[in-house]
């Protein structure tokens, strides 16, 4: 009790290097140690929520992508009807109607034009590390940068997102649009909210021109 840092070895550095635990004085050796422990459980238990949550994400999305290769087979008449099929099919029509663009095997962009698109990539297409874009001040369209390899895009690709949801938005004919972007784990949809509607933390904002999508693709030499 009354020590404040507590010098240890690092046995998992091969150097044995030194390193400094924060005790809470007013503790004992005891309490300080259970109160680690805790810290350390609950730690824990959120990182197995959260891998939890990014399987069942990608095993979705999966699912999604292949009822669209099984359409455009014509082999979705195969799939098992056990009341799901009407949801999936709606889902699929939704996914062929979304604005994509496909740059390479790690990143591609999907663009949202109505609420109802908006809600379905950002909701239910989305990965917790994909990348949400939407502009500040204006109504517009969710643009989803989607890592296909959850590779960090480069940030040129960022700005070329950006510069999209500012063409997709009110202010398309404006100058230095203001568009927040953040990783998708950081958008909510309120309960009962209206369709496109969320709500985001973590952001970063850029000021940039709006680019329209012929423009895009030539930046990005497709």
């Amino acid at each position: 009790r009354g020590q404040n840092v507590l010098k240890a070895i690092n046995y998992f550095d091969p150097e044995l290097s030194t390193i400094e635990i924060e005790l809470l004085p007013d503790k004992t050796p005891q309490e300080n140690m259970q109160y680690y422990l805790k810290k350390y459980k609950k730690a824990k238990r959120g990182k197995e929520v959260i891998e939890h949550n990014i399987a069942e994400t990608e095993k979705k999305i999966k699912q999604l992508e292949n009822i669209v290769q099984k359409a455009k087979s014509g082999e979705l008449d195969e799939l098992p009807q056990k009341g799901k099929l009407p949801q999936l099919s709606r889902k699929l029509e939704m996914a062929e109607k979304l604005l994509r663009i496909r740059i390479d095997d790690r990143f591609e962009i999907v663009i949202g034009r109505k609420a109802s698109e908006n809600d379905f990539i950002t909701t239910q297409l989305a990965g917790p590390y994909d990348w949400w874009f939407h502009s500040r001040l204006y109504h517009g369209s969710h643009i989803l940068l989607r890592c296909l390899q959850k590779t960090n895009p480069p940030e040129e690709l960022i700005q070329i997102c950006c510069s999209l949801a500012a063409w997709y938005s009110k202010a398309r004919f404006s100058q230095n649009v203001p568009v927040d972007y953040t990783q998708v784990r950081y958008v909510r949809k309120p309960h009962k909210s209206k369709p496109g509607f969320v709500t985001y933390t973590n952001h970063k904002t850029a000021f940039v021109q709006p680019m329209d999508l012929r423009t895009a693709k030539k930046e990005l030499n497709l």
